[in-house]
């Protein structure tokens, strides 16, 4: 697996925010990485370094001794040290009471959540756009939100946006991402039925 090409990751965020942002994309992308204490000297250990500015100043770190992280490109560069192109970003919907949905990109979940409606959904998705710089994101809907789907086409005007209407047809079967081990991160069937349903092929509403 890609995770193991940065298994040997020491992490020095010394910003409790960017700390846990961390800690759960680590969880999502099966990342392993240690945590140094302050009485361990950074320059001789033989990991790369993941740190934040404080950090970096509190352990006297200084540049090629550590790769710089802060809360806008924390998540891209996971995802290039992982040799993951972020060129598409995938989102796939399973409609409900409240929306289950995955955030696929280079086929590596990098969220997972449930939203009461698709304004939300879209705030989620932008955020993630200014993190990852995807050329296109692409919407996938579970049929039965149909309807609301189309309320998408009211608030997306560009084509950077693709949104489809898939087949919720056997989306409660495992999906071979999960058989096969490739995500650790426990899936319940809403975030296994949205995984299925992003990787599924539907019909385009072009209509934007």
């Amino acid at each position: 697996m890609a995770a193991n090409r940065v298994k040997e990751l020491a992490v020095a965020l010394c910003d409790p925010r960017l700390m846990r942002e961390f800690m759960f994309l680590a969880s999502l992308l099966n990342l392993d990485y240690s945590i140094p204490s302050f009485k361990e000297d950074l320059h001789s250990i033989n990991k790369l370094v993941l740190a934040d500015e404080e950090c970096i100043k509190a352990y006297g770190l200084k540049e090629g001794n550590a790769l710089a992280v802060n809360e806008a490109n924390l998540t891209r560069v996971l995802m290039d040290l992982l040799g993951v192109s972020t060129e598409v970003m995938l989102v796939g919907v399973d409609p409900g009471k409240k929306f289950a949905y995955v955030i696929l990109s280079g086929g590596t979940v990098c969220s997972r959540g449930y939203v009461s409606n698709f304004e939300e959904l879209l705030d989620i998705i932008n955020s993630l756009a200014k993190k990852l710089y995807p050329k296109k994101v692409i919407i996938k809907v579970g049929e039965q939100g149909k309807d609301k789907a189309f309320e998408l086409t009211k608030l997306i005007n560009s084509d950077f946006y693709e949104l489809y209407i898939v087949s919720e047809n056997k989306t409660n079967t495992k999906n071979a991402y999960l058989v096969l081990g490739r995500y650790f991160p426990k899936f319940n069937k809403d975030f296994n039925a949205a995984l299925n349903i992003a990787l599924k092929n539907g019909s385009r509403i072009s209509n934007f």
